[in-house]
This record gives C-alpha cells, structure tokens and sequence, in this order.
C-alpha cells in the first residue's frame, strides 16, 4: 500500500516540470510573434513615410513644372503681344491711318487746349481765355475720331516769359515721352490777327527743339476763323508775306478751326484737318516722325519696360521662393509632426513591449519559484519517502529478525 503511494506521488511530481516547459515554450513563441507584428508595423510605417515622401517629391515636382509652364506661357504671351505691337506699329507706320500722334505748338493764347477738345470732340484740356498761359506743363488727351485713335499732346506757349529754360526743356523731355515712337504731325497753332515776330519764328524752334526734318512734318493751324468778320482766310494769308514764308516752311501746309462748344457748326473742319493729315503721312512715306532724340527716348522707355518686366519677373520668382519656402516649411512641419507621432507609437509600442516583458520575466520568476518550491516540496516528500522507507526496512528486519528467532524456537521446542 505504501509503495503504491509512493509511485503515484512520484508520477505527480515528475508531471509538474513538463508543464512549465511548455509554458515557457508558449511564453517563447508569443514573444517570437510579438517581435513578428513590431517588425511588421515598423515596415509598414517605413513604407508608409517612404510614400509621403515620394507624394511630396511629386508635387513639388509637378509644381516646379506648373511653374515652368506657366512662365513659358508668359512669355509666349509677351513675345506675341510684342510682335503684335510691332505688326500694329508696321501697320501704322504704312499707313498713318489707324493711330495719329498730334503735337500741339504755338505761342500762350493761341487756343492749342481749345484746339486739342475739338479735335477729340470733348473737354479733356482746361481752357480759358485770358492771356495768362492755362497749360503749364506738357498734357496727353486720347479719343477716337472717325474709327482711329488720336493722341494730342498740348503744350506750354514756347515763348512764355513765365517759363524758365530749365522748365521748358523739362517739358520738352516730358513731349519726347508723351508722342514716342514719334508724331505723325506738329501743329503750329497760331490765332488769326495776332500774327507776331515771335510766331515767325516758330518753326525755327521747332527745328531746334525736335530737329531739322521736323518742319517737313509741321502744318499751320488757325484758330479764331469767326473773327475775320467777311474776310476767308486764304484771303487773311494772300496779304501776309511773312505768313506765307512761314506756311512755305510747313511741309503740311495750313488749316484753319473754329473752337466753338456746338461741334454741329462746323462738322467738316475737324475731318478735313485729319484729311490733310493723313495726305502729309503720305507724302512722309507713311511713317511718323522721328529722329535721334526721339530713338533715344523710345530705347530708354523700352528699357524701362524690361526693367519693369526683369523686376516683375523677379518679384515673380521672390514670391515663387517664397512661396516653396512656405511649403517646404509646411512639409517640413508635417514631416516632424509624423517623425513625432511616429517616435510616440513607437516609444508606446516600446513600452508596452517592456512591459510584456517585464510581466513575461515576471511571471517566470515566479513559475521558477514555484518550480523551485515544487521541488523543494518534491525533494521534502522523497526525503519523507527515505525515511519512511528506512523505518519500513527497519520494521521488516526486526520483523525478519523476529521470524527467524521464532523458527529457531520452534525447531528448539520440536526436538
């Protein structure tokens, strides 16, 4: 009976350890599974910010091209608005027809300001009649007129003592700039009954302030035609020999107006005027005038409109840096706030893996300790068992012993 026991405590004892093997073998292969999936997550996220990346290579790529495209087609756009304006200034140039250039000169009272609203048929010059000069600086007006652009720039009397020499040739330059490439007609405006030595020599300052071919592209203009009461005023120039010597110096000949508000007095006088001067156009070869001066001007303001578009172009090019700049900082931005969240999940990942761990070293510590107490227990009941067995040994020998010294009083007894 005891030794019955004995085996069956055995066998239970021998069990135990197998189980905590296998424990630890499925304690082994968690682990093994749990660096598979950290492994696995760590991959995917790689994969994932490597893909972030190549989105953002891509757009920064497709936006450095959007841009190409887009200065290309600028550019395109100007280099045909430019060849337009050339095509358009051949056209001009041809023709005189589809864009005059009107400069208007005479002394101050002449009425030029009068002449510059009847000739666009409205009031964009300031007039009045005293003998005080009403323009004091050089003054552009554009209209239409029979289908065609007009331009007229109005300018101080030349002869006006209240204007210095430095100011006047201020107001030249500011002339130059106003009628560039150059102007289809100069219009002496001189008003009929008031012809002076100073109007004599007008064309000569024509010829020194805007050159010598300039008189070729002058024409006398009278103003005050209502005042010669019966007299035309082909009959008003047939008695003057200075102002025919004048007109003679003209290459476009003489014209005469009358400023008055009611347009609808005088319908013809401002087509005729255009009449004669498209015939003057003509006879110059169909091209405005111009001169080295006047080419100086139109290459300083060419200049300044590639200066204007050079800073444009630049400022362009600023906000496009900056703009990258933004943007890659916004990336930028974007990129460390990932890297952040990332290094989070993966601290979190890291210390709930620590923790497993932790709780995994833990519980086989004490699975140890509990092998270990099993096996102290297990070493305790085998100790139990030795004794017991010894005690057993010793009750069978003395009960050995006791058989033995019977039968030896038993064979005594029967002999």
């Amino acid at each position: 009976m005891v030794d019955l026991m004995v085996i069956a405590g055995t066998n239970s004892l021998l069990i135990d350890p197998i189980s905590w093997e296998e424990e630890r073998m499925r304690r082994q292969e968690e682990e093994r599974m749990r660096r598979q999936e950290e492994e696995r997550m760590r991959r995917q996220e790689e994969e994932r910010m490597r893909k972030q990346e190549e989105e953002r290579m891509r757009k920064q790529e497709e936006e450095r091209m959007r841009r190409l495209e887009e200065e290309e087609r600028e550019r395109q756009e100007d280099e045909r608005m430019r060849r337009l304006e050339e095509e358009e200034e051949r056209e001009r140039q041809k023709t005189g027809l589809a864009h005059l250039r009107i400069v208007l000169v005479g002394k101050t009272g002449a009425g030029k300001s009068a002449t510059g609203n009847t000739i666009l048929g409205g009031e964009g010059f300031k007039e009045d009649s005293s003998p005080e000069s009403v323009t004091a600086q050089c003054e552009k007006q554009s209209g239409e007129v029979g289908g065609r652009k007009i331009d007229v720039i109005d300018t101080p009397g030349h002869f006006d003592t209240s204007v210095t020499i430095e100011k006047m040739k201020g107001e030249l330059e500011r002339c130059f700039y106003m009628s560039v490439p150059g102007p289809h007609v100069f219009l002496l405006v001189i008003r009929l009954g008031r012809f002076t030595e100073e109007e004599r020599n007008t064309v000569k300052w024509i010829q020194d302030n805007f050159g010598e071919e300039a008189s070729t592209y002058t024409m006398v203009l009278f103003t005050g035609g209502d005042q010669l009461r019966k007299k035309s005023v082909e009959q008003f120039v047939g008695e003057s020999v200075n102002l025919q010597d004048l007109i003679s110096k003209c290459g476009g000949g003489y014209h005469s107006v009358i400023n008055d508000s009611d347009s609808s007095a005088n319908p013809d006088q401002v087509p005729e005027l255009l009449k004669k001067i498209e015939e003057m156009v003509k006879r110059n070869g169909g091209q405005h005038y111009t001169n080295e001066v006047y080419q100086k001007v139109q290459r300083k303001i060419e200049e300044e409109e590639e200066r204007k578009r050079e800073e444009e172009r630049k400022k362009k090019e600023e906000e496009m840096k900056k703009q990258e700049e933004a943007i890659r900082k916004r990336e930028e931005e974007v990129r460390r706030e990932e890297e952040i969240k990332r290094e989070e999940e993966l601290r979190k990942i890291e210390e709930e893996r620590q923790e497993e761990r932790r709780k995994a070293e833990e519980e086989t510590r004490k699975m140890e300790e509990e092998r270990q107490e099993e096996r102290r227990k297990m070493d305790e009941e085998m100790r139990k068992i030795e004794e017991e067995r010894g005690k057993m040994e010793n009750e069978r020998e003395k009960m050995e012993k006791k058989r033995s010294r019977r039968n030896w009083f038993e064979r005594l007894f029967n002999l």
